[in-house]
């Protein structure tokens, strides 16, 4: 297997993006991606006026978000917050493949001794 580059596993994008107002959980950092995805996956039906089943992952400087969008915000359910994600451009991060896929690639990468001359 030849060695794993970022642009065979991901895509970026840059693009404009219009406000989105989210419901959502904090967490303290990427440590909590996880576990703030399951509690969204297990409340999400809580949050009124939910547009679509898309989560949101923000990263800043706050920490890490993981939040549904909204049409507008109605109550917010306990142990959740709302936060309005901006305007502006933004780069957005996919995989060109399966999660499996992808990790398989990195492992058996990661696992191969280095040719030493």
């Amino acid at each position: 297997m030849s060695e794993v580059r970022i642009q065979d596993v991901m895509q970026v994008k840059q693009i404009q993006l219009a406000a989105i107002q989210t419901i959502g959980f904090r967490g303290e950092g990427i440590q909590d991606e996880h576990k703030l995805f399951r509690q969204l996956k297990s409340r999400k039906n809580e949050i009124e006026h939910r547009i679509d089943e898309h989560a949101y992952l923000v990263i800043s400087p706050d920490g890490l978000y993981v939040a549904a969008a909204v049409a507008r915000f109605g109550a917010i359910p306990e142990g959740m917050e709302s936060v309005t994600i901006p305007a502006g451009r933004i780069k957005c991060f996919g995989l060109k493949r399966s999660i499996s896929a992808t990790s398989g690639m990195i492992s058996a990468t990661l696992r191969r001794k280095p040719n030493i001359t």
